[in-house]
């Protein structure tokens, strides 16, 4: 399929789309799924891994998988998720490129691992703004990042 055809195939499915929710059909966070649906099956349709642009489908698509959970979960009673956790699912986004695509389709350390410092701070970021997020384990948490600093630092400085 060539690049015109391809974006010909874009176009309608955002008109479509458009159209539906001008009509009324779709409200609220089903957009959200909806879209993120749309742009996992692109993902797919367009080869997955087979090509490192591809990635460019699966970042939108999990990105508003995670808004579309948060949102939807401030609407259930008894199941929000904490302050911060918005963070924390587009922290879980990011690690699901690096997962599904990035760590097997990088061409070198880069383009393989980039999806990692996006999460990282997000994750640092929703820890840091929300620390009871994790219950009991907030301290062993920082005490873990701690030691971990520790360790690389006096490991650094022995080599």
């Amino acid at each position: 399929m060539d690049r015109n055809r391809k974006t010909g195939l874009l176009l309608i499915a955002f008109g479509v789309l458009a159209l539906a929710g001008q009509l009324g059909f779709l409200e609220g966070v089903g957009v959200l799924y909806i879209l993120s649906l749309a742009f996992l099956g692109l993902y797919v349709y367009m080869g997955g891994r087979r090509h490192y642009g591809n990635v460019a489908w699966l970042i939108p698509g999990l990105v508003l998988l995670a808004i579309g959970i948060a949102t939807h979960s401030e609407d259930l009673p008894g199941a929000g998720v904490p302050e911060g956790g918005i963070l924390f699912l587009m922290a879980a986004a990011f690690f699901g490129v690096y997962f599904i695509h990035t760590r097997v389709n990088g061409f070198d350390w880069p383009t393989r691992n980039w999806p990692l410092f996006p999460a990282s701070i997000l994750m640092i970021t929703g820890f840091v703004n929300n620390p009871n997020f994790f219950g009991n384990f907030t301290y062993l948490i920082a005490a873990v990042l701690i030691l971990g600093g520790l360790y690389l630092m006096r490991r650094s400085s022995e080599s």
